[in-house]
């Protein structure tokens, strides 16, 4: 007759079933997502499809809102400096790419998606003087250190595209190593507890919300694709490892998220709230809960130098 098992063995036995059972359900969602992500011609119409919604969505007040705590923040760190060369990669409708022009700088926009690059073009068409401080270039981002191979920026901007990439990771290892030293990165990532946040307290889904908790595909309403859910740890790890330093971080939208668009289209409400959102933006524990995080960081050398 078998002897029973020590109550410790039990619990390690059952530990270990429930750890098991997460790796099985965290490798379907990975598959999923990556099964999502390898399928290049979908992910490019969806985002072709999508590019006058995306347009659309950066005109509304919660929209305006991002690219302004954005912008604040990043125009704050780069101060009164000389023209700079800038890589917008993802640009996709060119609203930080148009910003930094107006304020003299030579921007490159780079996006797969053509009618998103082709709204940017005749936005920067009819400004007329604009137009001649940018260019445009249709390719994925990982063409492109073949497609500009001596090319070399002092200002890289990667807003909301790491998480559409098989390779997040490398990608970035790519891009930076098309900067100048001492070039300053901006890296917009969405903030993977926002998702939860959004789908329990706000649109009152407690069952998606628990399956984003426990790893499943998060999907963007603009364009329906997955989405990896890259956290605040991973994106420190992926620019310390492309020899990126550190030198800020800022929540994005904490507050705004819960207004109404009628109510952020009020001039007053937005003003006082934009002053809010800058300022909690960049103290624990607000930062940690916005819709986005916000890293600026400054390339301490050639990446190419780094082991």
């Amino acid at each position: 007759m078998d002897r029973l098992a020590p109550p410790f063995q039990t619990d390690m036995v059952c530990e270990w079933l429930i750890v098991r059972t997460r790796m099985i359900a965290q490798a379907e969602s990975m598959a999923m997502v990556f099964k999502d992500f390898l399928d290049v011609s979908g992910a490019r119409a969806s985002f072709e499809a999508g590019a006058q919604a995306w347009d659309d969505y950066v005109r509304t007040p919660h929209g305006k809102l991002r690219q302004d705590l954005i912008l604040y923040h990043l125009l704050r760190h780069l101060g009164s400096t000389r023209p700079l060369r800038v890589l917008d990669a993802g640009a996709g409708t060119g609203a930080y790419s148009w910003a930094l022009a107006q304020v003299g700088h030579h921007v490159t926009l780079v996006d797969y998606s053509s009618p998103m690059l082709e709204i940017a073009r005749q936005r920067f068409e009819q400004s007329g003087q604009l137009y001649g401080r940018a260019e445009f270039l249709h390719a994925p981002v990982d063409e492109l250190s073949e497609r500009l191979p001596h090319r070399r920026c002092d200002l890289l901007l990667v807003h909301t595209l790491l998480e559409y990439l098989p390779e997040p990771e490398h990608s970035l290892e790519q891009l930076v190593a098309m900067t100048t030293p001492g070039a300053l990165v901006s890296l917009v990532l969405v903030n993977p507890h926002s998702d939860v946040m959004r789908l329990g307290a706000r649109q009152h889904d407690p069952e998606r919300a628990l399956g984003i908790l426990q790893g499943a595909v998060a999907k963007t309403r603009l364009f329906g694709k997955g989405r990896c859910l890259i956290g605040l740890d991973r994106a420190r790890r992926a620019l310390h490892q492309a020899g990126v330093d550190i030198v800020a971080h800022h929540g994005i939208r904490i507050f705004a998220d819960d207004y109404t668009p009628q109510q952020l289209a009020n001039g007053e409400t937005y003003a006082v709230l934009r002053k809010l959102e800058i300022a909690a933006g960049q103290t624990d524990p607000f930062r940690q809960v916005g819709r986005y995080h916000h890293l600026l960081g400054v390339v301490a050398a050639h990446p190419s130098s780094h082991p």
